[in-house]
Formats: structure tokens, sequence, C-alpha cells
């Protein structure tokens, strides 16, 4: 890139439209970039997880908590995740949130595999329920399948399921690219990441 501006907008609206703004960007980042948005791609560009701001805002202060990779910090991401999905039983991404941390809490060695798998079942299962067409509960059942169940056909088939939906889930490509790489398949996970 050469610095040249493309695009600036300014949006003076209340917070409680939030979802209304972000759409409103995408869809004006795109027409200034000059994309054509078949139908699919601006139906997955707009979609919403939930539309209850309140569960919104836990969800993402959930994901803040667990992406501060504090050990003593995943209680506090599991109960922002936890009162989201009492706001919003049906959001998915909470679930996969929630996976998320009992995987890590499982992997990192502060709860015994045992303790979580059960959770991470319902979880994996819930958010299926939800939407099954999730990228993340895709790299949820891959993690799970690879590292609980030593299943490694499976989780390749899931994470490259996981991929095909968004091919921009970087947690995705990069748990994908690390699972390659234990199998010594360095090419494929330099490709993918």
């Amino acid at each position: 890139m050469d610095g040249y501006h493309l695009w600036s907008e300014r949006y003076d609206k209340e917070l409680k439209d939030v979802f209304k703004i972000q759409d409103e960007i995408s869809l004006s980042v795109v027409h200034a970039l000059e994309v054509k948005l078949l139908g699919e791609e601006k139906e997955k560009l707009l979609k919403r997880y939930t539309d209850n701001l309140d569960a919104y805002n836990l969800y993402l202060q959930g994901r803040y908590f667990f992406h501060q990779f504090n050990f003593n910090l995943f209680n506090k991401a599991i109960e922002y995740f936890h009162q989201a999905l009492e706001i919003d039983s049906n959001y998915a991404l909470a679930y996969f949130g929630l996976g998320d941390c009992y995987f890590s809490m499982a992997y990192f060695g502060i709860k015994r595999t045992c303790d979580v798998k059960s959770d991470m079942e319902k979880f994996i299962r819930k958010a299926f329920e939800i939407d099954e067409n999730l990228s993340e509960a895709y790299d949820m059942l891959a993690l799970y399948d690879a590292c609980f169940e030593w299943k490694w056909a499976e989780a390749k088939s899931a994470w490259q399921h996981s991929v095909e939906l968004d091919p921009n889930n970087v947690f995705a490509l990069l748990t994908y690219s690390i699972n390659r790489s234990s199998w010594r398949d360095f090419n494929y996970a330099k490709k993918i990441s």
C-alpha cells in the first residue's frame, strides 16, 4: 500500500444502535473498496450471533479476560460467558467461549481433562444446535477430537470444515497449523497459517 486514503466516515449515533453501526461500517468499507459481494458473502458479513447488546458486551468481556492468558482470569471469563447466556441462551459464540476456557484449562494443566470433557461435549453440542455452520464450533470440535480423543482424521476434517466456513477464522488457522506442525507437516502448516 502507498498510504493512499481510501475511506473515512463519521458516525454520530447512540451506542444502543451498535449492531446497526457495525453493519453500516462493514458495508461502507466493502463499497469503498469496490468489492462485489454475493448474497451469501453479504449475509456472512452481516451475520449477528445475538441481537442483545448486553449479551454481546458480556461476551466481549469474556473474550477479553480469556485473551489475557492469565490462568487466574479464566474463571472470570467463564463468568462473563455464563452471564451472556443467561441473557441470550441461543448465543452460540458464548458456548464457544466457554469451550475455549475449559479446553485451555485442561491444556495448561489447571484442570484435569476428565474434569472438563463432559462440559466441552455439552458446549460443542449446544453451539451446533444453535448454528450448524459456526466455524468456531468446528474448531472447538477439532481441538476436542485431537487433544482429548486422539481422533486425528476427525480433527483434521473438523478443522478443514472450520476454515472452509470462515477462511479468516484466526483461531482455527492457528490451532490447525499448530496441530499440523505436531504431525511434522510443516509445509501444510505454513500454507494455512
